[in-house]
């Protein structure tokens, strides 16, 4: 019977490492090391690793070895010389996607041992993980090169939370990309900015793009003025956030726009002027949420997005009632994204 794949080295640090990781969906956590016989990179930094030399595979777990080297020459030599599994990427990739099959209930290729399964499947029920099929585009196509970087981004500092909603990153990148080449006009900005995820993501985009990101939030949590009416019941969340933090983390320069304090009370006259193009409304609450659709909607450009968390995963309904509100009160219609925690988006 096939042997499950878990865990992996990857034997090669060079451009293919690079080319092959952003071609294939690899799971970095399942990357225990990365290894190269040239020497003088042994002890650097690599995908948050530190590369090793062949002699140190002895000394740990791990269940084959994936080679990224091009040199087909080079490749004989080291499946000649060392007495490991060797595989492929696209045998690795094939092997996790016919294990994700199962997880699923689908009928796979092979055999799979049904303790495996049971394993996989209580493994990820309780980490609250959901298997998501990653775009062609990206998958079969490369298209978007940044993947790999956006996807680190967007899990730092969050990643129980983050690692549950990668469609919500998938569907913002695809559509930061039709805002960006369709050449819409305008800022960036992000209501309910918390440890800053979606701005790191966002603050990528600026800075290739060369547009302003604003951000906007309390950074010490709800508000209590907030906690009223249908918002009532909701517990006092997300105070284990601080602008200093975020900042650090998002990075400071010409491109970013922090601005402390409630809102729509800190809005400042230069974010009045502004034309915007892609807006994320991740505040939860039915007041800030209303103020912020009425703040931006009327200036965001023809085409801009405004994509609005929380819409219809049930756990605030007064983000859903602000949504509703609004679009009835100006003819207006949101689509809904099976994301994680029902984002809808508004486009001009």
């Amino acid at each position: 019977m096939e042997k499950m794949i878990n865990t992996v080295v990857v034997w090669g640090c060079g451009n293919g490492c690079k080319e092959m990781l952003e071609k294939y969906p690899v799971n970095l956590e399942d990357v225990v090391a990365f290894v190269d016989a040239d020497r003088n990179k042994t002890g650097e930094d690599f995908y948050g690793h530190k590369i090793i030399c062949p002699d140190d595979l002895g000394q740990i777990e791990f269940d084959c070895i994936v080679i990224s080297i091009k040199n087909q020459e080079n490749v004989k030599q080291i499946r000649n010389q060392y007495p490991y599994q060797f595989i492929t990427i696209e045998q690795f990739v094939h092997q996790k996607m016919i294990q994700l099959s199962c997880f699923f209930g689908l009928h796979a290729e092979g055999d799979i041992e049904e303790r495996y399964l049971e394993v996989l499947h209580e493994n990820m029920k309780s980490r609250g993980l959901y298997p998501v099929a990653i775009p062609d585009s990206i998958n079969f196509f490369n298209r978007y090169k940044e993947y790999v970087n956006m996807k680190g981004l967007y899990t730092a500092r969050n990643a129980v939370n983050k690692l549950k909603d990668y469609s919500r990153l998938h569907s913002m990148m695809l559509n930061l990309h039709r805002i960006l080449e369709g050449g819409v006009e305008g800022v960036f900005a992000e209501l309910g900015v918390y440890l800053g995820n979606n701005c790191a993501v966002l603050h990528e985009y600026c800075k290739k793009y060369n547009r302003k990101l604003y951000m906007f939030d309390t950074f010490e949590g709800f508000d209590a003025r907030d906690l009223t009416g249908i918002d009532k019941d909701q517990m006092m969340q997300f105070k284990d956030t601080t602008i200093d933090g975020v900042r650090a983390f998002v990075g400071d320069d010409e491109y970013t726009k922090y601005i402390k304090g409630y809102f729509p009370e800190s809005v400042t006259s230069e974010c009045r002027e502004e034309k915007y193009a892609f807006v994320s409304l991740d505040c939860d609450l039915y007041q800030p949420l209303k103020a912020g659709l009425e703040f931006f909607y009327p200036r965001m450009s023809k085409g801009g997005m405004i994509f609005i968390h929380d819409y219809s995963g049930c756990f605030f309904e007064g983000a859903r009632m602000a949504v509703d509100e609004y679009c009835n009160e100006n003819h207006l219609s949101v689509v809904l994204l099976p994301d994680k925690a029902g984002t809808a988006v508004l486009v001009k």
